[in-house]
């Protein structure tokens, strides 16, 4: 059972992944964060893995999310902030092109 259950949430909520559109190569190790748009207030983060892939659960709501980059030095530069989203099952379901 448990086998089954995984494969239709895999098969239904694949991880997303972000891409730079300037390279069409994956943004590694990217951070995004997610926030009320009505408090700015940060509720989650992920970060990507070297492939640009992640995941994020939320509950369902209105969202806005933005996308940092690590830099050279290991630091992050913010990329990318979205229009406020509503995510009515708390999933984000498109790859982000940055």
């Amino acid at each position: 059972g448990l086998l089954a259950f995984n494969y239709f949430w895999l098969y239904r909520y694949k991880p997303l992944q972000i891409i730079k559109t300037s390279t069409n190569e994956p943004l590694s190790f990217a951070i995004i964060r997610v926030f009320l748009p009505d408090l700015n207030q940060q509720i989650k983060y992920a970060v990507a893995d070297k492939f640009g892939r992640f995941y994020l659960l939320v509950r369902p709501g209105v969202y806005y999310y933005t996308v940092e980059e690590k830099q050279p030095d290991g630091s992050y530069l913010k990329v990318f902030q979205s229009q406020p989203v509503n995510l009515p099952q708390g999933v984000l379901t498109k790859d982000i092109y940055i």
